[in-house]
């Protein structure tokens, strides 16, 4: 006989097993799949609208903490003012129809978004920062009313035993979280290999080197060209 203390894990194990294989199923993958896309989508587009504000449109660091502050604020502002209304709607409209309504508009944000990089770009900042700035604030509109709807709709496409699964599965599938990093005393040191040494400069069409490097230095140049200058 199996021993007792086994046989929670076993069924923990199964049920994980159970649970993958809703990835499959006609019933669980479409949804899957909007989510994770949905949030990768939003996320590319915030880091891609700080990395570009950042390194291509403002020079002074305090400038750069407060837009980074104002961006986050306003991307959480509708969660604080719509979640009331948006768990109303989860429970009293048809859900399908929400998603496709929520989804589509995701359409139309992004694009907006994407003008206004392509604005900012063109020598119009201030346009294209307010543009960017917009579609932040709807895709957490978006969000708001998408993030209810995909958990209560499961139990309309799932059976009893997957619907914790499937929760899992559509949580794993979120990119919300913020990473957080310690700031700590450098202690100790050691040199790299020599041909790390003066890597940038002999290598400076490598693609790290020529997409993320390079823009930080030029970024550095012109801040500090009364330091740098004649070297």
């Amino acid at each position: 006989a199996m021993p007792a203390a086994i046989l929670p894990r076993s069924k923990a194990v199964f049920r994980m097993i159970n649970a993958l294989g809703l990835l499959k199923q006609r019933r669980f993958l479409p949804l899957f799949t909007t989510q994770f896309l949905g949030a990768f989508n939003d996320n590319l587009f915030k880091t891609s609208m700080v990395l570009f504000a950042t390194y291509a449109i403002f020079n002074d660091p305090k400038v750069e903490t407060i837009f980074n502050a104002v961006a986050t604020g306003i991307a959480i502002l509708p969660f604080f003012l719509l979640s009331a209304l948006a768990g109303q709607l989860a429970d009293s409209h048809d859900k399908a129809r929400i998603i496709r309504i929520v989804k589509t508009a995701e359409i139309g944000i992004m694009l907006l978004g994407a003008g206004g990089l392509m604005v900012a770009r063109a020598g119009y900042p201030h346009v294209g920062i307010g543009l960017m700035l917009g579609a932040v604030l709807f895709l957490g509109v978006h969000s708001t009313f998408f993030g209810p709807i995909k958990y209560a709709i499961l139990p309309q496409h799932l059976d009893e035993d997957d619907v914790l699964g499937g929760t899992g599965l559509v949580e794993a599938g979120t990119y919300d979280d913020a990473i957080v990093t310690t700031v700590e005393p450098l202690t100790q040191v050691w040199p790299a290999e020599d041909y790390h040494q003066n890597y940038f400069v002999n290598h400076p069409n490598q693609g790290y080197c020529a997409f993320v490097v390079a823009p930080k230095v030029q970024k550095f140049l012109k801040t500090f060209a009364d330091r740098v200058s004649g070297r």
